[in-house]
């Protein structure tokens, strides 16, 4: 059985049993395999702007026995996916400006899929910008890698009330569901938010909008470090 790191772990445990998944940007096609291996998935597209990568996956995929329920396929975002095809697309491991690229430059995913998303960077923008399009985050959880902890999003179509600058940096799901990882993750923000706050102030170009959106943000998550 391939064995996941615990990033890879947390993306599987949003995908339904008997999903049919897309993971764009596969690398080297471990979470396909491990969702084909362990039953979750009847189908699953991996995808791959490069061919390098895709030769990668193929091997993999040819070694694991897996090639009856993963199909390999080269092609940008979602370009080279059918609508029809699945009901679950994961995109992980990019920056959060490919990743809404991706997701917003495909029509399609206004429809009722599901959307597994970890951004790399800048995941408070990456949420603003999907709700700005009509999306929401439906569960979030946090996984811990080589000492950095990952933020992992399940996102929907659908209408909620705008997010508050505390929940574009973590969302009450890690509360409700108790997450082992978020108290550290939120002393993690705030020292940061703290820094980027100092040097917001001691700029020659201060902007006190985005000093209050910082400031808000810090509360708010420092309530959550309280209730947690």
């Amino acid at each position: 059985m391939t064995v996941l790191s615990n990033r890879l772990k947390a993306i599987a445990s949003f995908v339904p049993q008997g999903s049919a998944a897309v993971d764009v940007g596969t690398d080297h096609a471990i979470l396909p395999i491990w969702l084909a291996e362990a039953g979750i998935c009847s189908r699953v597209i991996a995808t791959d702007i490069n061919t390098e990568p895709l030769q990668r996956a193929y091997s993999n995929v040819r070694a694991s026995a897996m090639s009856e329920k993963i199909e390999l396929r080269l092609g940008q975002g979602l370009a080279c996916v059918g609508e029809e095809e699945i009901n679950v697309i994961i995109v992980a491991g990019m920056g959060s400006d490919n990743i809404g690229d991706i997701i917003l430059e495909s029509g399609w995913c206004f429809s009722e899929k599901r959307l597994i998303l970890q951004p790399m960077t800048k995941h408070p923008e990456l949420i603003g910008r999907l709700w700005q399009n009509g999306f929401f985050v439906r569960d979030e959880k946090l996984a811990k890698d080589a000492g950095k902890i990952y933020r992992i999003l399940q996102v929907e179509k659908g209408i909620s009330p705008e997010p508050s600058p505390a929940d574009l940096y973590a969302g009450e799901a890690l509360l409700t569901n108790h997450d082992p990882l978020l108290r550290e993750y939120l002393h993690k923000t705030v020292e940061r938010l703290e820094r980027a706050l100092s040097g917001i102030r001691h700029s020659r170009g201060y902007e006190e909008k985005s000093a209050l959106l910082f400031q808000r943000a810090i509360e708010g998550l420092g309530m959550m470090i309280r209730l947690s």
